[in-house]
């Protein structure tokens, strides 16, 4: 229960996927406006928020573990057979851990960091539950968004809609997780 705990929260642990029983979004069906080669949709509820390098250990794999688009607007969408009460919406957007994202006394280091927000990082979208937009957000600038819901609404399907990024002609996308709340 820890463990999964510390998942929603973004932290990450090697070889550890999303068993939350609570997470409906992981009894849904994923689709989406297009991926690209090896970052399907149904990525974004498997449980893994990072890109996995096989350097980092045998537990880590060459697979993707997110959802990139083959343009903007895109959209990614979960779906149940039937209508599941949703309350409380977790993203969990890609935000360049790939690259060096420290101070650094070093020249070398501090002309590849990327100041503000990555160019990987989805700034403007919405969400609508059954095709009604429940939220809209303009200039994100965080990886990990919790969106919690003034009342649960009864829905068979979540869209996220990305409109843009910081730089990126694609969305990318790690997580969905859905709750009652």
């Amino acid at each position: 229960m820890l463990q999964q705990r510390l998942l929603r929260d973004d932290v990450f642990l090697p070889g550890i996927g999303n068993t939350d029983k609570d997470d409906v979004a992981r009894l849904a069906s994923v689709s989406c406006s297009g991926a690209t080669p090896g970052a399907a949709a149904v990525k974004v509820i498997d449980g893994v928020t990072r890109a996995l390098e096989p350097a980092f250990g045998p537990w880590a794999d060459s697979d993707s573990h997110g959802w990139e688009s083959t343009t903007l607007p895109a959209w990614i969408e979960l779906r149940w057979e039937h209508a599941v009460p949703i309350g409380e919406i977790h993203l969990t957007f890609d935000s360049g851990f790939q690259r060096e994202l420290t101070l650094s006394a070093s020249d070398h280091t501090t002309s590849k960091v990327i100041r503000g927000p990555q160019p990987e990082l989805v700034r403007d979208y919405e969400i609508l539950l059954d095709g009604r937009v429940v939220l809209t957000v303009i200039d994100n600038y965080l990886r990990k968004r919790v969106h919690r819901l003034d009342q649960a609404v009864s829905a068979s399907r979540l869209r996220l809609v990305a409109k843009a990024t910081h730089g990126l002609p694609v969305a990318r996308m790690f997580e969905i997780r859905a709750y009652r709340g």
